[in-house]
């Protein structure tokens, strides 16, 4: 077994980096498949990684807190079997060595949250008057950097869907989820692409979102965005019109503004905007009217109506 081994004193040019490589009979390099690796070369700088949970409580060392903040380790970029993420351990008294003056990074890794999923990754914060919102970032490490804060927030259940006058549901809408880890992929861990980036994805006629592990949004934050709008926050869209078949017939649906019930918007009679979800179990409805619609069937069949019949110069009404 051989090794590389240094220590994190904080000199310059030390190599602080560990790794295990596994020799058989005759010095023949035989593995393993999963390679460990622990660091890289530079000058080390021991810096506080805290976890803040929704409750405000900051844990120290429990089961799922020790493997949410994951480093990404690459200690010889020409053989890239040694890239990893590696858990750092996250608490009071965790103060992993990082490389000074390089970019470190860091993943928090929701995962480790399941089955318990009431809360999930919302923010870094490496300033006081900073929030990175993406869920694994490169991080400079200044010779004043002292602490990582990565934040937790209580997740919720939601539903948005459109409401159809007089006919139930149908049609298509739209979300936008600045958390939704669909981004770019590091080692098979996609990054979520923020505000600015985040990608539409339709639903047909209702999307249930639910804080569990299975979901495809893994549940919503409340309130994002309250009370001035202040990015990130989730986004909600429709088309008009929408043809939807309604009692067997094709008809033309049109829009008529946003409803709901514990939800907020930004701008309710746009076909776009900003939706904030107040409290459990939101609804968020896309109201539409359709031309010409009933909610009778014979209300729009052919004999539903009265004919006026001419006759001899004179008009009758027809059944």
């Amino acid at each position: 077994m051989g090794n590389d081994y240094g220590h994190p004193d904080g000199h310059h040019d030390e190599l602080y980096q560990a790794r295990l490589q596994i020799y058989g009979q005759g010095g023949f390099y035989i593995g393993p498949v999963e390679t460990p690796c622990f660091g890289r070369e530079g000058s080390a700088r021991s810096v506080g990684l805290l976890v803040h949970r929704a409750n405000g409580e900051t844990p120290d060392g429990n089961d799922f807190i020790k493997n949410y903040v994951c480093r990404f380790s690459d200690p010889n970029q020409e053989e890239p079997d040694y890239e990893c993420w590696t858990p750092l351990g996250a608490g009071i008294s965790t103060h992993p060595f990082l490389t000074l003056e390089e970019g470190e990074c860091l993943w928090t890794n929701d995962d480790v949250l399941v089955p318990n999923y009431i809360e999930k990754f919302h923010h870094w914060n490496q300033d006081p008057n900073e929030y990175i919102f993406t869920n694994y970032q490169d991080f400079s490490i200044l010779p004043t950097t002292d602490h990582l804060h990565s934040f937790l927030r209580d997740i919720h259940s939601a539903t948005i869907r459109t409401d159809l006058i007089s006919g139930g549901t149908g049609g298509t809408i739209k979300f936008k989820d600045p958390w939704l880890p669909d981004g770019a992929e590091k080692l098979e861990i996609h990054k979520n692409r923020g505000m600015d980036g985040a990608e539409w994805y339709p639903h047909n006629t209702s999307l249930v979102i639910q804080p569990n592990e299975s979901d495809f949004y893994r549940g919503v934050f409340k309130d994002q965005g309250l009370p001035n709008w202040t990015p990130p926050y989730y986004r909600v869209r429709v088309e008009d019109p929408q043809p939807i078949d309604f009692h067997g017939q094709s008809t033309t649906w049109y829009f008529q503004g946003w409803q709901g019930s514990n939800v907020q918007f930004q701008y309710s009679n746009q076909l776009e905007t900003g939706v904030a979800f107040t409290d459990d179990d939101a609804v968020a409805k896309a109201v539409f009217k359709g031309h010409p619609v009933s909610n009778t069937t014979s209300a729009t069949s052919t004999n539903s109506q009265r004919k006026m019949v001419y006759q001899n110069g004179i008009y009758h009404n027809g059944l």
